[in-house]
């Protein structure tokens, strides 16, 4: 069993990876993703930072509508000479919907250890209720990780967590 410290080692040793990546978005992502990314780059540089998005950007058709949607994993940019945006319990990972007219809303935001296509679904690094594990009287160093996928909620028209039954051991080769 891995143990979420691992998590916060392979969180921590992706984001100090060197990155070479424009400054802002590119302006082909819809509006909402670049304005999310606009957000922390302007946080990253009110902290004296220099940010760079590096591959906190990719996109997949997640919910089999036709349209492509995005996921902006925040934990993979990178914010030189100032504090990250990964912490013990990992960084933001936002998925926005895409529509029929380009654009793309909003479709689910939680604090993740990484996030990863795997056969087509996005998985997220997650760890201790998030991987069905009992946590009454432990501390976060003894909660287990596991990667769990999202599902498309059509009526709510968001993603959600799959249930507990999906998810998946942490693969010693997880990597941001």
């Amino acid at each position: 069993m891995k143990k979420l410290l691992l998590i916060n080692t392979l969180a921590a040793t992706a984001a100090c990876t060197a990155v070479s990546a424009p400054q802002t978005p590119p302006s082909t992502l819809p509006t909402a993703v670049q304005e999310e990314v606009k957000r922390d780059a302007q946080i990253c540089r009110e902290a004296g930072g220099d940010f760079a998005l590096g591959d906190a950007v990719f996109s997949a058709d997640l919910n089999h509508d036709g349209h492509t949607d995005y996921i902006y994993d925040a934990g993979l940019t990178y914010c030189a000479n100032a504090p990250g945006f990964s912490g013990n319990s990992g960084a933001q990972v936002t998925v926005f919907a895409g529509q029929a007219d380009g654009s793309a809303q909003e479709a689910f935001k939680h604090g993740a250890h990484g996030a990863s296509l795997i056969d087509g679904k996005l998985y997220l690094g997650v760890g201790g209720q998030l991987c069905g594990q009992n946590t009454t009287g432990k501390s976060r160093a003894e909660y287990e990780g596991c990667i769990r996928p999202l599902v498309w909620n059509a009526g709510k028209q968001v993603f959600e967590f799959a249930p507990v039954a999906q998810i998946r051991p942490l693969p010693q080769s997880w990597e941001r």
